[in-house]
């Protein structure tokens, strides 16, 4: 485990744009949908059968995470907080994905949170105080759906847990 440290004034800067984003994707999703926003417990949007979290990087990450993926393009890894994915898990199972967009390119990853766990990653820690730690993980984007439009999120998600794919063997 390696320890990392952020930037001064990076939470409320991170807070602003991700709530804009987070907003834009609770229009992609329709009138059936309740969301939870502002809630530190919760995922971000509850659609019946259906949790969601949205989560954006907003730019390419540096040295101190690429070195420990050698030979993993930059713009292939994303840091997502474990807390988040253990939650997700033991709340909601198979019922719930991440929506990850790279704003850098634009791209659009699905995940649900089975996929996420089950990831090759490598795991980090950032020391939120003196002695106190917050795992997160890297992990690869090629690992995931690439959806290239929202108007496919419903769809896709939904189409998943018709299909249930996580009972298949492959």
């Amino acid at each position: 485990m390696t320890t990392y440290s952020r930037p001064p004034g990076a939470n409320q800067s991170d807070f602003v744009d991700a709530r804009q984003f987070e907003e834009e994707v609770g229009t992609w999703l329709g009138d059936f949908k309740i969301a939870n926003l502002d809630s530190s417990t919760r995922m971000d949007y509850w659609i019946p059968g259906v949790q969601l979290d949205v989560k954006e990087q907003k730019s390419p990450l540096g040295d101190r995470f690429t070195k420990h993926w050698p030979g993993v393009e930059q713009l292939d890894l994303f840091v997502i907080d474990e807390l988040s994915v253990r939650r997700a898990l033991h709340d909601h199972g198979t019922s719930a994905y991440f929506l990850i967009r790279q704003r850098p390119t634009g791209r659009l990853f699905l995940a649900r949170a089975d996929e996420m766990a089950c990831t090759e990653r490598v795991r980090l820690d950032r020391e939120t105080s003196p002695g106190n730690k917050k795992g997160k993980w890297l992990v690869r984007l090629s690992g995931f759906r690439q959806i290239t439009a929202h108007r496919s999120l419903l769809d896709v998600v939904l189409g998943g847990q018709i299909a249930l794919p996580w009972k298949r063997s492959e």
